[in-house]
Protein backbone atom coordinates (compact mmCIF):
# COMPACT_ATOMS: atom_id res chain seq x y z
CA UNK A 1 0.00 0.00 0.00
CA UNK A 2 1.48 3.64 -1.31
CA UNK A 3 1.21 5.95 1.50
CA UNK A 4 -0.12 10.04 1.30
CA UNK A 5 4.05 10.60 0.60
CA UNK A 6 4.43 8.38 -2.09
CA UNK A 7 1.20 8.75 -3.60
CA UNK A 8 1.96 12.25 -3.73
CA UNK A 9 5.47 11.83 -5.40
CA UNK A 10 3.85 9.48 -7.90
CA UNK A 11 1.53 12.46 -8.70
CA UNK A 12 4.38 15.27 -9.38
CA UNK A 13 6.12 12.23 -11.51
CA UNK A 14 2.95 12.22 -14.12
CA UNK A 15 2.87 16.29 -13.74
CA UNK A 16 5.98 16.55 -14.34
CA UNK A 17 5.77 14.25 -17.57
CA UNK A 18 2.91 15.51 -18.80
CA UNK A 19 4.67 18.95 -18.58
CA UNK A 20 7.99 18.00 -20.24
CA UNK A 21 5.93 16.10 -23.00
CA UNK A 22 3.05 18.41 -24.08
CA UNK A 23 3.23 19.78 -27.74
CA UNK A 24 3.51 23.24 -26.27
CA UNK A 25 6.49 22.91 -23.77
CA UNK A 26 9.88 24.06 -25.22
CA UNK A 27 12.46 25.81 -23.11
CA UNK A 28 9.45 27.39 -21.11
CA UNK A 29 7.63 28.30 -24.14
CA UNK A 30 6.14 27.51 -27.14
CA UNK A 31 8.54 26.09 -30.27
CA UNK A 32 8.08 24.27 -33.04
CA UNK A 33 5.15 23.48 -35.38
CA UNK A 34 1.84 23.37 -34.74
CA UNK A 35 -1.30 22.65 -36.74
CA UNK A 36 -4.99 24.58 -37.08
CA UNK A 37 -7.47 22.94 -38.72
CA UNK A 38 -11.56 24.56 -38.78
CA UNK A 39 -12.73 21.32 -39.30
CA UNK A 40 -13.53 19.80 -35.62
CA UNK A 41 -13.12 16.34 -37.12
CA UNK A 42 -9.91 16.83 -37.85
CA UNK A 43 -7.07 15.79 -35.25
CA UNK A 44 -5.05 18.95 -34.88
CA UNK A 45 -3.61 20.98 -32.17
CA UNK A 46 -5.96 24.02 -32.56
CA UNK A 47 -9.24 24.43 -34.57
CA UNK A 48 -9.13 28.21 -34.13
CA UNK A 49 -6.11 30.44 -34.97
CA UNK A 50 -7.94 32.69 -32.08
CA UNK A 51 -6.92 30.26 -29.51
CA UNK A 52 -3.49 29.55 -30.75
CA UNK A 53 -3.22 33.33 -30.34
CA UNK A 54 -4.36 32.98 -26.79
CA UNK A 55 -1.80 30.31 -25.96
CA UNK A 56 1.31 32.66 -27.52
CA UNK A 57 0.04 35.12 -24.82
CA UNK A 58 -0.47 32.47 -22.16
CA UNK A 59 2.81 30.75 -22.83
CA UNK A 60 5.14 32.68 -24.71
CA UNK A 61 7.86 31.95 -26.96
CA UNK A 62 10.67 29.42 -26.35
CA UNK A 63 11.57 28.89 -29.69
CA UNK A 64 10.53 30.07 -33.41
CA UNK A 65 7.00 29.24 -33.85
CA UNK A 66 5.37 27.78 -37.33
CA UNK A 67 1.48 27.61 -37.24
CA UNK A 68 0.59 25.47 -40.30
CA UNK A 69 -2.92 26.43 -41.10
CA UNK A 70 -6.13 25.07 -43.39
CA UNK A 71 -9.53 25.33 -43.36
CA UNK A 72 -11.73 28.42 -43.85
CA UNK A 73 -12.27 30.66 -40.24
CA UNK A 74 -14.98 33.35 -39.56
CA UNK A 75 -12.75 35.02 -36.99
CA UNK A 76 -10.88 38.25 -36.20
CA UNK A 77 -7.14 37.56 -35.08
CA UNK A 78 -6.04 40.37 -32.07
CA UNK A 79 -2.91 40.50 -30.94
CA UNK A 80 -2.87 43.05 -27.93
CA UNK A 81 0.32 43.74 -26.53
CA UNK A 82 3.89 42.06 -26.55
CA UNK A 83 4.26 38.40 -26.64
CA UNK A 84 6.55 36.89 -24.31
CA UNK A 85 10.08 36.57 -25.82
CA UNK A 86 8.94 37.69 -29.59
CA UNK A 87 11.97 40.33 -29.89
CA UNK A 88 14.26 36.99 -30.35
CA UNK A 89 11.82 34.65 -31.76
CA UNK A 90 9.75 34.43 -34.91
CA UNK A 91 5.76 33.42 -35.44
CA UNK A 92 4.98 32.23 -38.53
CA UNK A 93 0.72 31.89 -39.24
CA UNK A 94 1.21 29.94 -42.95
CA UNK A 95 -1.04 27.95 -45.21
CA UNK A 96 -0.51 24.16 -45.61
CA UNK A 97 -0.17 24.61 -49.32
CA UNK A 98 -1.63 27.25 -50.91
CA UNK A 99 -3.77 30.73 -49.97
CA UNK A 100 -7.01 29.05 -50.87
CA UNK A 101 -6.41 26.20 -48.64
CA UNK A 102 -5.94 28.57 -45.37
CA UNK A 103 -8.85 31.47 -45.49
CA UNK A 104 -9.50 34.04 -43.16
CA UNK A 105 -12.55 36.70 -43.24
CA UNK A 106 -14.95 38.59 -41.20
CA UNK A 107 -18.18 40.96 -41.65
CA UNK A 108 -16.82 43.77 -39.53
CA UNK A 109 -20.04 46.37 -38.60
CA UNK A 110 -18.54 48.93 -36.71
CA UNK A 111 -15.78 51.03 -36.76
CA UNK A 112 -14.62 49.14 -33.68
CA UNK A 113 -14.35 46.11 -35.31
CA UNK A 114 -13.35 47.06 -38.40
CA UNK A 115 -10.21 44.54 -39.13
CA UNK A 116 -9.35 40.78 -39.34
CA UNK A 117 -6.31 41.36 -37.95
CA UNK A 118 -5.24 43.60 -35.20
CA UNK A 119 -1.72 44.19 -34.24
CA UNK A 120 -1.41 46.07 -31.15
CA UNK A 121 1.78 45.92 -30.17
CA UNK A 122 3.13 42.91 -31.59
CA UNK A 123 6.08 42.47 -33.53
CA UNK A 124 7.89 39.60 -34.65
CA UNK A 125 4.96 38.00 -37.02
CA UNK A 126 4.99 36.73 -40.49
CA UNK A 127 1.74 35.49 -42.21
CA UNK A 128 2.42 34.04 -45.49
CA UNK A 129 0.38 32.04 -48.47
CA UNK A 130 -2.75 32.93 -46.29
CA UNK A 131 -6.22 34.70 -47.80
CA UNK A 132 -8.01 37.39 -46.16
CA UNK A 133 -11.53 38.37 -47.51
CA UNK A 134 -13.11 41.45 -45.83
CA UNK A 135 -16.95 40.69 -45.87
CA UNK A 136 -18.30 44.12 -44.26
CA UNK A 137 -20.06 46.48 -46.64
CA UNK A 138 -19.38 49.70 -44.61
CA UNK A 139 -16.33 48.60 -42.93
CA UNK A 140 -13.82 45.96 -44.73
CA UNK A 141 -9.99 46.58 -43.29
CA UNK A 142 -7.95 43.58 -43.55
CA UNK A 143 -4.78 44.06 -41.72
CA UNK A 144 -5.03 47.28 -38.62
CA UNK A 145 -2.40 48.63 -36.08
CA UNK A 146 -2.21 52.09 -34.53
CA UNK A 147 0.13 50.55 -32.10
CA UNK A 148 3.07 49.41 -34.38
CA UNK A 149 5.82 47.84 -33.21
CA UNK A 150 7.44 46.50 -36.49
CA UNK A 151 8.62 43.26 -37.57
CA UNK A 152 5.81 42.17 -39.59
CA UNK A 153 6.05 40.28 -42.75
CA UNK A 154 3.29 39.77 -45.74
CA UNK A 155 4.56 37.08 -48.33
CA UNK A 156 2.07 35.62 -50.61
CA UNK A 157 -1.11 36.15 -49.50
CA UNK A 158 -4.22 37.23 -51.38
CA UNK A 159 -5.88 40.44 -49.75
CA UNK A 160 -9.73 40.55 -51.29
CA UNK A 161 -10.57 44.19 -50.21
CA UNK A 162 -14.34 45.04 -50.85
CA UNK A 163 -15.11 47.04 -54.04
CA UNK A 164 -15.80 50.61 -52.46
CA UNK A 165 -19.16 52.52 -53.52
CA UNK A 166 -18.08 55.49 -50.85
CA UNK A 167 -14.31 55.76 -51.52
CA UNK A 168 -13.13 56.04 -47.95
CA UNK A 169 -10.07 54.83 -45.77
CA UNK A 170 -12.52 52.77 -43.96
CA UNK A 171 -12.00 50.42 -46.54
CA UNK A 172 -8.26 50.56 -46.50
CA UNK A 173 -6.51 46.86 -47.23
CA UNK A 174 -3.49 47.68 -44.86
CA UNK A 175 -3.94 50.27 -42.51
CA UNK A 176 -0.90 50.95 -39.89
CA UNK A 177 -0.32 54.55 -38.48
CA UNK A 178 2.68 55.18 -35.78
CA UNK A 179 1.15 58.40 -34.19
CA UNK A 180 4.01 59.05 -31.25
CA UNK A 181 7.53 58.17 -30.87
CA UNK A 182 7.08 54.93 -28.90
CA UNK A 183 5.24 53.31 -31.88
CA UNK A 184 7.25 52.62 -35.06
CA UNK A 185 7.05 50.53 -38.30
CA UNK A 186 10.41 49.27 -38.94
CA UNK A 187 11.18 46.24 -40.73
CA UNK A 188 7.81 45.86 -42.78
CA UNK A 189 7.89 43.43 -45.87
CA UNK A 190 5.44 42.89 -48.12
CA UNK A 191 6.49 40.38 -50.92
CA UNK A 192 4.76 38.54 -53.69
CA UNK A 193 1.43 39.59 -52.12
CA UNK A 194 -2.30 40.09 -54.33
CA UNK A 195 -3.90 43.39 -53.40
CA UNK A 196 -7.46 43.21 -54.92
CA UNK A 197 -10.19 46.38 -54.77
CA UNK A 198 -10.37 48.16 -51.64
CA UNK A 199 -9.75 51.91 -51.10
CA UNK A 200 -5.54 51.86 -50.24
CA UNK A 201 -3.98 48.85 -51.06
CA UNK A 202 -1.43 49.44 -48.04
CA UNK A 203 -1.54 52.87 -46.25
CA UNK A 204 1.44 53.00 -43.83
CA UNK A 205 2.00 56.70 -41.37
CA UNK A 206 5.09 56.90 -39.62
CA UNK A 207 5.68 59.25 -37.16
CA UNK A 208 7.59 62.08 -38.03
CA UNK A 209 10.94 61.64 -35.97
CA UNK A 210 12.50 58.95 -35.80
CA UNK A 211 11.28 57.72 -39.16
CA UNK A 212 10.87 54.45 -39.67
CA UNK A 213 12.85 52.33 -41.72
CA UNK A 214 13.37 48.96 -43.57
CA UNK A 215 10.57 48.89 -45.72
CA UNK A 216 10.31 46.94 -48.51
CA UNK A 217 7.03 45.86 -51.07
CA UNK A 218 8.01 44.04 -53.69
CA UNK A 219 6.76 41.67 -56.61
CA UNK A 220 3.19 42.24 -55.21
CA UNK A 221 0.48 42.01 -57.76
CA UNK A 222 -1.99 45.09 -57.15
CA UNK A 223 -5.68 44.89 -58.82
CA UNK A 224 -8.59 47.51 -58.98
CA UNK A 225 -7.51 49.59 -55.79
CA UNK A 226 -8.46 53.25 -55.72
CA UNK A 227 -4.48 53.85 -54.52
CA UNK A 228 -2.01 51.54 -54.60
CA UNK A 229 0.72 52.41 -52.14
CA UNK A 230 0.83 55.32 -49.98
CA UNK A 231 3.85 55.75 -47.07
CA UNK A 232 4.81 58.62 -45.27
CA UNK A 233 8.06 59.47 -42.85
CA UNK A 234 10.45 56.74 -44.13
CA UNK A 235 14.20 56.25 -44.29
CA UNK A 236 15.21 54.52 -47.51
CA UNK A 237 11.77 52.69 -48.69
CA UNK A 238 12.29 50.16 -50.90
CA UNK A 239 9.44 49.60 -53.70
CA UNK A 240 10.34 47.26 -56.78
CA UNK A 241 8.96 45.04 -59.36
CA UNK A 242 5.27 45.41 -58.62
CA UNK A 243 2.53 45.21 -60.95
CA UNK A 244 -0.29 47.70 -60.03
CA UNK A 245 -3.43 47.22 -62.66
CA UNK A 246 -6.66 49.42 -62.91
CA UNK A 247 -5.69 52.12 -59.93
CA UNK A 248 -8.25 54.87 -60.29
CA UNK A 249 -5.93 57.42 -58.13
CA UNK A 250 -2.59 58.14 -57.06
CA UNK A 251 -0.50 54.63 -57.79
CA UNK A 252 2.29 55.70 -55.41
CA UNK A 253 2.34 58.16 -53.16
CA UNK A 254 5.87 58.99 -51.23
CA UNK A 255 5.55 61.66 -48.54
CA UNK A 256 8.47 62.79 -46.26
CA UNK A 257 10.68 60.29 -46.91
CA UNK A 258 14.40 60.72 -46.76
CA UNK A 259 17.35 59.59 -48.41
CA UNK A 260 18.04 56.44 -50.42
CA UNK A 261 14.42 55.87 -51.55
CA UNK A 262 13.77 53.59 -54.45
CA UNK A 263 10.89 52.51 -56.90
CA UNK A 264 12.40 51.26 -59.37
CA UNK A 265 11.12 48.44 -62.09
CA UNK A 266 7.51 48.84 -61.40
CA UNK A 267 4.58 48.58 -63.72
CA UNK A 268 1.77 50.81 -63.81
CA UNK A 269 -1.31 50.36 -65.92
CA UNK A 270 -4.63 53.00 -64.51
CA UNK A 271 -7.85 52.75 -64.72
CA UNK A 272 -9.80 54.36 -67.89
CA UNK A 273 -11.72 57.44 -67.22
CA UNK A 274 -10.65 58.87 -64.19
CA UNK A 275 -8.34 60.83 -62.72
CA UNK A 276 -5.41 58.75 -62.14
CA UNK A 277 -1.85 58.88 -61.68
CA UNK A 278 1.93 57.12 -61.49
CA UNK A 279 4.05 58.81 -58.98
CA UNK A 280 3.80 61.50 -56.33
CA UNK A 281 6.70 62.61 -54.47
CA UNK A 282 6.63 65.35 -52.12
CA UNK A 283 8.58 66.53 -49.41
CA UNK A 284 11.14 63.53 -49.97
CA UNK A 285 15.02 64.92 -49.16
CA UNK A 286 18.19 62.57 -50.59
CA UNK A 287 21.63 63.71 -49.75
CA UNK A 288 24.37 63.79 -52.08
CA UNK A 289 25.39 60.88 -50.92
CA UNK A 290 21.85 58.93 -50.75
CA UNK A 291 19.80 59.89 -53.44
CA UNK A 292 16.53 58.95 -53.92
CA UNK A 293 16.18 56.34 -57.29
CA UNK A 294 13.02 56.09 -59.35
CA UNK A 295 14.08 53.56 -62.12
CA UNK A 296 12.77 51.05 -65.13
CA UNK A 297 9.51 51.94 -64.63
CA UNK A 298 6.73 51.42 -67.24
CA UNK A 299 4.73 53.92 -66.06
CA UNK A 300 0.60 54.41 -68.20
CA UNK A 301 -1.40 57.16 -66.68
CA UNK A 302 -4.62 59.04 -67.13
CA UNK A 303 -3.61 62.80 -66.20
CA UNK A 304 -0.01 62.78 -65.06
CA UNK A 305 3.24 60.27 -64.84
CA UNK A 306 5.50 61.46 -62.42
CA UNK A 307 5.07 64.58 -60.32
CA UNK A 308 7.46 66.31 -58.30
CA UNK A 309 6.75 68.54 -55.23
CA UNK A 310 9.22 70.32 -52.88
CA UNK A 311 11.89 67.26 -53.03
CA UNK A 312 15.83 67.40 -53.20
CA UNK A 313 18.39 64.84 -54.40
CA UNK A 314 16.30 62.22 -56.57
CA UNK A 315 17.60 60.76 -59.81
CA UNK A 316 14.88 59.88 -62.65
CA UNK A 317 16.31 57.46 -65.25
CA UNK A 318 15.15 54.79 -67.34
CA UNK A 319 11.24 55.88 -66.97
CA UNK A 320 8.75 55.06 -69.75
CA UNK A 321 6.07 57.45 -69.57
CA UNK A 322 2.79 57.30 -71.57
CA UNK A 323 -0.36 59.56 -70.87
CA UNK A 324 -3.33 58.39 -72.42
CA UNK A 325 -6.55 56.72 -72.11
CA UNK A 326 -9.60 55.05 -73.84
CA UNK A 327 -11.20 56.03 -75.23
CA UNK A 328 -8.99 58.69 -76.00
CA UNK A 329 -10.08 62.30 -74.84
CA UNK A 330 -7.47 65.38 -74.47
CA UNK A 331 -7.17 67.71 -71.90
CA UNK A 332 -3.93 69.99 -72.83
CA UNK A 333 -3.26 70.72 -68.82
CA UNK A 334 -1.81 66.67 -67.75
CA UNK A 335 1.26 66.01 -68.16
CA UNK A 336 3.94 62.93 -68.29
CA UNK A 337 6.98 64.59 -65.76
CA UNK A 338 6.65 67.87 -63.51
CA UNK A 339 8.63 68.96 -61.09
CA UNK A 340 8.34 72.14 -59.09
CA UNK A 341 10.71 75.17 -59.12
CA UNK A 342 11.16 73.87 -54.94
CA UNK A 343 12.70 70.61 -56.21
CA UNK A 344 16.59 70.58 -56.38
CA UNK A 345 19.17 68.72 -57.16
CA UNK A 346 17.49 66.30 -59.74
CA UNK A 347 19.00 64.51 -62.44
CA UNK A 348 16.25 63.62 -64.74
CA UNK A 349 18.25 61.02 -67.62
CA UNK A 350 17.22 58.63 -70.42
CA UNK A 351 13.25 58.89 -70.18
CA UNK A 352 10.74 58.65 -72.37
CA UNK A 353 8.09 60.88 -71.96
CA UNK A 354 4.97 60.49 -74.10
CA UNK A 355 1.15 62.51 -73.88
CA UNK A 356 -1.15 61.43 -76.16
CA UNK A 357 -3.89 63.45 -74.37
CA UNK A 358 -2.69 66.45 -76.75
CA UNK A 359 -0.68 67.66 -72.74
CA UNK A 360 2.79 68.73 -72.23
CA UNK A 361 5.83 66.03 -72.59
CA UNK A 362 7.25 68.14 -69.48
CA UNK A 363 6.12 70.85 -67.00
CA UNK A 364 9.01 72.16 -65.44
CA UNK A 365 11.67 75.14 -64.24
CA UNK A 366 14.84 76.47 -64.34
CA UNK A 367 16.52 74.98 -61.38
CA UNK A 368 20.72 75.82 -61.73
CA UNK A 369 21.07 72.57 -59.61
CA UNK A 370 18.71 70.16 -61.89
CA UNK A 371 20.22 68.17 -64.86
CA UNK A 372 17.57 67.23 -67.42
CA UNK A 373 18.85 65.98 -70.84
CA UNK A 374 18.92 62.81 -73.16
CA UNK A 375 14.91 62.51 -73.14
CA UNK A 376 12.37 61.89 -75.13
CA UNK A 377 9.89 64.40 -75.50
CA UNK A 378 6.42 64.09 -77.38
CA UNK A 379 3.10 64.61 -77.43
CA UNK A 380 -0.02 64.52 -79.83
CA UNK A 381 -0.95 68.61 -78.73
CA UNK A 382 0.31 72.32 -79.72
CA UNK A 383 2.72 72.50 -76.88
CA UNK A 384 5.76 70.04 -76.43
CA UNK A 385 7.03 71.82 -72.53
CA UNK A 386 5.70 74.35 -70.31
CA UNK A 387 8.70 75.65 -69.11
CA UNK A 388 8.81 78.70 -66.34
CA UNK A 389 5.33 78.91 -66.86
CA UNK A 390 5.80 79.14 -70.55
CA UNK A 391 4.29 76.80 -73.24
CA UNK A 392 6.93 75.80 -75.53
CA UNK A 393 5.79 73.95 -78.93
CA UNK A 394 8.42 72.00 -80.16
CA UNK A 395 12.18 70.50 -78.70
CA UNK A 396 14.21 73.25 -80.79
CA UNK A 397 12.77 76.06 -79.17
CA UNK A 398 13.04 74.67 -76.14
CA UNK A 399 16.58 74.00 -76.69
CA UNK A 400 17.39 77.53 -77.63
CA UNK A 401 15.23 79.18 -74.87
CA UNK A 402 16.95 77.31 -72.15
CA UNK A 403 20.07 76.13 -73.12
CA UNK A 404 19.54 72.40 -72.04
CA UNK A 405 18.75 69.07 -73.49
CA UNK A 406 20.91 69.63 -76.09
CA UNK A 407 20.68 66.00 -76.38
CA UNK A 408 17.38 65.17 -76.06
CA UNK A 409 14.62 63.93 -78.86
CA UNK A 410 11.29 64.37 -79.74
CA UNK A 411 9.96 60.99 -81.87
CA UNK A 412 6.68 59.32 -81.67
CA UNK A 413 7.55 55.70 -80.92
CA UNK A 414 5.37 52.80 -80.93
CA UNK A 415 4.60 51.09 -77.51
CA UNK A 416 3.46 47.02 -77.89
CA UNK A 417 -0.30 48.64 -76.63
CA UNK A 418 -1.52 51.16 -74.33
CA UNK A 419 -0.75 48.86 -71.22
CA UNK A 420 2.71 46.99 -72.33
CA UNK A 421 5.00 50.00 -72.69
CA UNK A 422 7.80 47.92 -74.59
CA UNK A 423 9.22 49.55 -77.47
CA UNK A 424 7.52 47.87 -80.81
CA UNK A 425 9.44 50.63 -83.16
CA UNK A 426 11.53 53.97 -83.07
CA UNK A 427 11.51 56.41 -85.92
CA UNK A 428 15.37 56.57 -84.85
CA UNK A 429 17.59 54.82 -82.67
CA UNK A 430 17.14 57.28 -78.93
CA UNK A 431 20.26 56.71 -77.52
CA UNK A 432 20.98 57.95 -73.84
CA UNK A 433 24.26 58.41 -71.62
CA UNK A 434 25.26 55.20 -70.07
CA UNK A 435 24.41 55.06 -66.12
CA UNK A 436 27.64 52.78 -64.48
CA UNK A 437 24.79 51.81 -61.52
CA UNK A 438 21.95 50.64 -63.77
CA UNK A 439 23.08 47.90 -66.00
CA UNK A 440 19.47 45.89 -66.80
CA UNK A 441 16.00 47.35 -67.73
CA UNK A 442 12.82 46.42 -66.35
CA UNK A 443 13.58 42.54 -67.77
CA UNK A 444 16.32 42.28 -66.22
CA UNK A 445 17.97 42.80 -69.94
CA UNK A 446 21.84 44.23 -70.26
CA UNK A 447 22.13 47.68 -71.22
CA UNK A 448 24.22 48.56 -73.61
CA UNK A 449 26.59 51.12 -73.60
CA UNK A 450 25.33 54.17 -74.59
CA UNK A 451 21.86 52.58 -73.31
CA UNK A 452 18.28 53.37 -74.94
CA UNK A 453 16.07 55.15 -73.81
CA UNK A 454 13.36 54.15 -71.31
CA UNK A 455 12.65 51.62 -69.07
CA UNK A 456 12.96 48.88 -71.95
CA UNK A 457 16.41 48.02 -73.48
CA UNK A 458 14.51 46.75 -76.31
CA UNK A 459 16.39 44.98 -79.39
CA UNK A 460 18.68 47.35 -81.42
CA UNK A 461 19.83 46.98 -85.20
CA UNK A 462 23.35 45.60 -85.87
CA UNK A 463 26.21 47.81 -85.74
CA UNK A 464 29.95 47.42 -86.06
CA UNK A 465 32.27 43.95 -85.64
CA UNK A 466 30.64 40.79 -84.29
CA UNK A 467 32.84 37.23 -83.72
CA UNK A 468 31.73 34.40 -84.77
CA UNK A 469 32.13 30.71 -83.32
CA UNK A 470 32.60 29.73 -79.53
CA UNK A 471 32.70 32.20 -77.00
CA UNK A 472 31.82 34.94 -79.93
CA UNK A 473 28.91 37.07 -80.09
CA UNK A 474 27.33 34.41 -82.11
CA UNK A 475 27.57 30.58 -81.83
CA UNK A 476 27.46 30.09 -85.71
CA UNK A 477 26.81 31.57 -89.19
CA UNK A 478 23.39 30.70 -89.29
CA UNK A 479 22.76 32.22 -85.52
CA UNK A 480 24.39 35.66 -87.14
CA UNK A 481 22.34 35.28 -90.10
CA UNK A 482 19.26 35.12 -87.82
CA UNK A 483 19.76 38.02 -86.22
CA UNK A 484 20.65 40.18 -89.59
CA UNK A 485 17.01 39.76 -90.39
CA UNK A 486 15.24 39.40 -87.09
CA UNK A 487 17.43 42.70 -86.06
CA UNK A 488 18.47 44.54 -89.76
CA UNK A 489 21.36 47.06 -90.01
CA UNK A 490 22.04 50.45 -88.55
CA UNK A 491 21.35 53.15 -90.92
CA UNK A 492 24.31 55.03 -91.82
Amino acid sequence: MVNNGGQLKILTKILVLILFSSPFYFAAGMGGNYTINSNLGISADYHTISDAIADLYNIGLGDNVVFNIEGEFDEQLIFNGNIANSNIYEIIFTSVRYPDDAIISYLSSSSSDNFIVNINGAENITFQNLKFVAKGTNYSRIIYSDNPQGKLNFVGNIFEGKVNPSISALFNVVHIIADNSSEDINDITFESNEFNDGYFAIYLDSYTSPKSNNLSISNNIFNSNYFGIWIKEFDSPNIHNNSFNLITSTTINISYCDNSFLVTNNKINTKDNTNSHGIAISNSFGTSTNKGLISNNFIQANTYGIQVNNSDYIDFYFNTINVENNPLSTNPTFYAFSHDETSENLNVLNNIFNNYREGYALVGHKVTTNNIDYNNYYTHGTYLVNWDNTDVSDLNSFISGTSTNTNSYSEQVSFVSRTDLHIQSSPVLLLGINIPSINEDIDGDTRFDPPLLGADEYARPLDGIYTIGSGGDFVSITSAVNALYSLGLMEL
